[in-house]
């Protein structure tokens, strides 16, 4: 009876465990797991730390399409207002992450030498690539070094909070906010960016994109080095640059 007792204990504590990497309660949190979902090659694990399903229920179109000042049907999230079109947007923002995770682990996978702005031509070595170049397992040597806010004087920014507390309700959330990410794959250092939102106390990720961090829409990694990233995200940044629209 105790050996039994011990076991359900045991279970217990590994489930209490396993919610609490699956509710980031920091930023940082969410950065991580959804970092470990990458070098695990695991989709799941990288939802589990995505707020798509939050975002879809609670995206705002009035709200979003009057501060736009223009409405584009082609892009833009539907008004939650019914099971079909809450699925609709969930679909469209795991969508948009699953091409960010793809697109960050060719560009890894290829040695930064896929270039996402241009048309590769095809060639017999691009062709060889394309073939070969793609295994996952691969990504099991991502190595996360730090997380942090881009650029410290604007973390207390008033016009900053200011902005991100209006993204925020665009997608039902109570908070807004950006990391950046540096991290080493193959004894190559990289940053990636990432926007999150905070549901009750639980962080997720938005998007695999920092406007204060200057990365793309793409999710592409950015080559670095420690002394690099340090010197571009720990020193001071304009006090009066604006935040980049969502």
């Amino acid at each position: 009876m105790k050996r039994k007792t011990c076991v359900i204990v045991s279970l217990f504590l590994v489930l209490v465990v396993l919610a609490a990497q699956a509710s980031p309660s920091s930023p940082e949190s969410a950065v991580e797991l959804f970092m470990q979902g990458i070098k695990e090659a695991s989709l799941e694990k990288v939802f589990s730390a995505c707020a798509c399903k939050e975002a879809a229920d609670g995206f705002n179109l009035p709200a979003y399409t009057d501060h736009m000042g223009v409405f584009i049907p082609q892009l833009f999230n539907a008004e939650p207002n019914s099971d079909f079109y809450r699925a609709i947007n969930r679909s469209k923002l795991e969508s948009k992450i699953a091409e960010q995770v793809k697109l960050f682990s060719w560009v890894l996978l290829f040695d930064g030498k896929l270039d996402l702005s241009n048309p590769h031509i095809t060639d017999p070595s691009l062709m060889g690539s394309l073939k070969q170049g793609f295994d996952a397992t691969k990504l099991k040597g991502i190595k996360l070094l730090r997380v942090d806010f881009p650029h410290d004087s604007l973390e207390d920014n008033e016009r900053n909070l200011k902005n991100w507390r209006r993204n925020a309700t665009f997608y039902g959330a109570e908070e807004y906010t950006e990391r950046v990410a540096l991290f080493s794959f193959n004894g190559v250092e990289w940053y990636s960016g990432f926007t999150l939102v905070r549901y009750g106390s639980v962080w997720k990720v938005l998007t695999m994109v920092s406007s204060l961090g200057n990365t793309t829409v793409y999710g592409e990694p950015c080559r670095t080095t420690t002394d690099i990233y340090l010197s571009t995200f720990k020193d001071a940044f304009p006090e009066d640059e604006e935040s980049a629209e969502p």
